[in-house]
């Protein structure tokens, strides 16, 4: 398991495992490899959210300036609007 995943993605997992309420003594290969694929997709989840938000901020961020109001004047003074 340590080959395929790495020897720290297999601790955490088994540390996870390990406080899971009615979780057997030592939990069977696939259960680990099921750790190791929760806890990899959590992650994703994680930093797609985080991308989200980021790109939520930046486009807010470019609204504001765009609306500000020397942009606004800017555009008026040069014909735009």
């Amino acid at each position: 398991m340590a080959l395929k995943y790495s020897l720290p993605k297999v601790r955490k997992a088994l540390e996870a495992l390990r406080i899971k309420p009615g979780q057997a003594f030592f939990p069977r290969p696939d259960e680990v490899a099921e750790e190791i694929e929760s806890q990899r997709e959590r992650g994703l989840n994680d930093a797609l959210r985080r991308d989200g938000e980021d790109y939520r901020t930046r486009v807010q961020r470019w609204i504001d300036a765009y609306n500000s109001p020397e942009e606004v004047a800017w555009r008026k003074s040069m014909g735009f609007e």
